[in-house]
């Protein structure tokens, strides 16, 4: 994923199932962070810009 998305952060649900089938993309200056996952869902934390 990175290298298809350069300069890009990511996130999915492939860590908690070999199936899943959420990713979240985002850019700098936004932040993510994940809260928790599972197969059919993620709960994210999200800011944008400075703190």
């Amino acid at each position: 994923m990175a290298k298809l998305c350069n300069g890009w952060n990511f996130a999915s649900n492939h860590t908690f199932d070999d199936d899943g089938r959420i990713i979240l993309l985002w850019k700098y200056p936004a932040t993510v962070r994940i809260l928790s996952q599972t197969s059919q869902l993620m709960t994210k934390e999200q800011s944008y810009g400075l703190t």
